[in-house]
């Protein structure tokens, strides 16, 4: 325990800046995963790093080829997660306490299916809940403030089907509110074992200052990777070619060309801040029809134009999870494994900071 509360410390101090005096911040609760796949028990850990103090939420019935990154979301009023068994959406708050989610979805008695996600920095939530009127799936889409103090109902999205198969799921919304990307026909059912990531073909984005939707500029015609900055203002694509992943952006002087090796899938793509890198993951199936795969990381240099394999390939999965100490390191989820560890970008020097799965922190 001491071992996992001193990773945590220095997580936090990996993490957290000064103010502009030179004073330290208030420090955010660091929110951490750990899953025993063998009794289905996933342990919610919300760490104070002031005093020290650790506060369990423990979730049962997690399913052991579920994945903590994908299944939970961490936001300034607590963590986002779907209750095991009932599919009841719910919110972990820090105290150690889990409630329905007080206003996702906001059609509770007819909804027959919702999906979210939050701002880069944690201040927002997009959704979309679907419905189905005489068999027919019907889609709104909402954003607001992790405390849903400030609720908006979007305008009704484009691109939808009627295909009672397929479903809108939210991709990105950036800090502001003032862009929101949804996938307009996304699968509904699970992805099979032998597909790692979440690829996108229809991909929206939705303006408010303009209040209209479009269909993301540029975007190639493919099942694609997808990943957006803070700000929305960097929208990124992962397209397969022969070679590898090519990376495509309305905003980058042209596309940057695919490197080796050549995976067959790639995603878990994270975008920058300051849109300046990006950072993804590929796997290749060993065989067709077993879930075995070899892994590999690429760093995309946006500005230059370049990417270059960071980690692999091998067995073991990272997932990029967030730029730390001024944009010089990587933290990384070891997906399969569990931990969260720290990649020096110059050095190329990785080393755990973790025991457990970092998910994101909380406001105090």
């Amino acid at each position: 325990m001491m071992r996992w509360l001193f990773g945590g410390v220095l997580l936090v101090s990996l993490l957290w800046p000064l103010g502009a005096s030179g004073q330290a911040l208030p420090m955010p609760i660091q929110v951490y995963a750990t899953h025993d796949r063998s009794t289905g028990r996933l342990t919610l850990s919300f760490s104070n790093p002031v005093s020290g103090l650790v506060t369990p939420w423990v979730v049962e019935g997690f399913p052991p080829e579920a994945l903590a990154l994908e299944q939970f979301t961490v936001t300034d009023a607590g963590v986002i997660y779907r209750a095991p068994g009932t599919g009841a959406l719910m919110l972990a708050h820090p105290t150690g306490r889990s409630e329905p989610h007080p206003f996702i979805p906001q059609q509770p008695s007819t909804v027959f299916d919702v999906a979210w996600v939050a701002s880069q920095d944690g201040a927002s939530v997009g959704w979309a809940e679907t419905i189905f009127v005489e068999g027919v799936p019907q889609v709104s889409l909402y954003v607001a403030d992790a405390f849903g103090t400030s609720i908006t109902a979007l305008p009704a999205p484009l691109g939808t089907s009627a295909d009672p198969f397929l479903r809108v799921r939210p991709l990105a919304l950036s800090n502001d509110r003032a862009f929101f990307f949804y996938d307009a026909a996304a699968p509904a059912q699970e992805r099979p074992p032998t597909e790692y990531f979440n690829r996108h073909q229809a991909i929206y984005m939705f303006s408010a200052a303009t209040e209209q939707y479009q269909p993301l500029p540029g975007s190639p015609t493919c099942p694609c990777g997808f990943g957006a900055d803070g700000a929305g203002r960097q929208p990124i694509t992962l397209e397969r070619t022969e070679g590898g992943f090519r990376v495509s952006g309305s905003q980058l002087p042209r596309p940057i060309s695919a490197s080796r090796p050549a995976f067959s899938q790639a995603g878990n793509l994270y975008v920058a801040p300051d849109a300046s890198l990006a950072f993804y993951a590929t796997a290749q199936n060993l065989e067709d029809n077993r879930p075995e795969a070899q892994f590999a990381l690429f760093w995309v240099d946006l500005a230059a134009g370049v990417q270059q394999t960071l980690l692999g390939p091998g067995n073991q999965r990272w997932h990029p999870v967030r730029l730390i100490d001024e944009g010089q390191a990587l933290l990384l989820a070891d997906v399969y494994g569990g931990g969260t560890y720290k990649f020096n970008l110059a050095s190329q020097v990785l080393s755990q900071v973790s025991e457990s799965t970092w998910l994101g922190e909380i406001l105090p």
